[in-house]
């Protein structure tokens, strides 16, 4: 009896784990959602766009400031000639120039080249609506979960053609958008692989070293993330 006993405690402090990992998935995947919330915006803007607009102002600022001082110079010789007490001080207009010039050098590094086309960052952003409405969205994601939490039919291929899906659309997204648009589809991209991992923690119900391990070599090969080693399983999870 007492062996039985010992046998259903440990059943039960299994299902117990299987449990907390299944609902430590369900987090990640909802916290990946809430990430590509976040990271969709209401209007299809480039956001670097403001770092051009200032550029090009403190060029204008730039450029004034040279024909005033130049002028300042010529008037201030001018009086000197006719004996005329009054000239104009241009040591604050150099001071403001010098700043401005050094303000220009920092702001154009952080400047992005991008593409001709500009209407390819609007069509990046109907894409990524898409995918947040579609494939996924917190309706689909939820209602993959569920199928896996009850273990409906058929709920592994479901899981399986899903991931699928969501590679393909990773590949694509990535391919087409991180040359002139890293620094948008990265953080998109590792969103979504926040889920991606989620789903699969919730499948498996256990710490699976081989779906971390793939999800940070597919994080790793993206552009403008540094590459992360994957070690030994045992070294990933403890």
């Amino acid at each position: 009896k007492k062996k039985k006993k010992n046998g259903n405690n440990n059943n039960e402090k299994i299902s117990k784990k299987q449990l907390e990992f299944s609902y430590q998935g369900q987090l990640w995947s909802f916290l990946g959602l809430i990430r590509l919330d976040l990271l969709l915006p209401p209007f299809p803007v480039d956001p670097t766009v403001s770092v051009s607009l200032h550029l090009e102002w403190i060029r204008e600022q730039i450029k004034r400031l040279k024909t005033d001082i130049s002028s300042h110079i010529l008037i201030n010789h001018g009086a000197l000639r006719t004996s005329n007490s009054h000239t104009f001080p241009i040591q604050s207009l150099q001071n403001n120039l010098i700043s401005h010039q050094n303000e220009e050098i920092e702001i154009k590094q952080k400047v992005i080249n991008r593409p001709i086309n500009q209407n390819l960052i609007q069509s990046l952003f109907e894409e990524f609506k898409n995918f947040k409405t579609s494939i996924s969205s917190l309706k689909r994601v939820k209602s993959l979960i569920n199928d896996i939490s009850v273990k409906k039919n058929n709920y592994l291929e479901q899981e399986e053609m899903w991931q699928m899906s969501i590679r393909k659309w990773i590949s694509d997204f990535s391919n087409k958008y991180s040359v002139y648009y890293s620094d948008i589809s990265v953080p998109i991209i590792l969103a979504t692989e926040m889920v991606c991992y989620g789903v699969a923690q919730v499948v498996s119900a256990k710490p699976n070293n081989s779906i971390l391990a793939s999800t940070i070599e597919s994080i790793s090969s993206l552009p403008s993330v540094s590459i992360i080693k994957v070690q030994k399983s045992d070294q990933i999870i403890k």
